[in-house]
């Protein structure tokens, strides 16, 4: 016989809120792994060396800006459960793609 354990019982709220904060998670390894893509952490940390030109270290500051600022956007959303946080329309486009 097999014995239920009502205390573990979850609420609709509790499992919504569950699923908002794994969907942030989620996010916030999109924002990093788009970032990546086109400034890996070696780079990043070249930029902040000042081993890159003025203007490489302006494209790189700015995709890590407008990456950081969709992701806000996108925490924000309260319709974030609902949401494929892979889609490329949340998410800034490169000038050169």
């Amino acid at each position: 016989m097999t014995t239920i354990d009502w205390s573990k019982r979850k609420t609709v709220q509790q499992l919504q809120a569950q699923k908002f904060s794994a969907n942030q998670q989620a996010a916030r390894a999109e924002a990093t792994r788009r970032i990546e893509s086109r400034w890996d952490k070696v780079g990043q940390a070249n930029v902040a060396l000042g081993l890159y030109s003025e203007q490489e270290r302006a494209e790189c500051v700015h995709w890590i800006n407008s990456h950081r600022q969709a992701l806000e956007a996108l925490i924000a959303r309260p319709d974030l459960v609902d949401l494929i946080i892979s889609d490329d329309a949340y998410w800034p486009v490169s000038e050169g793609a």
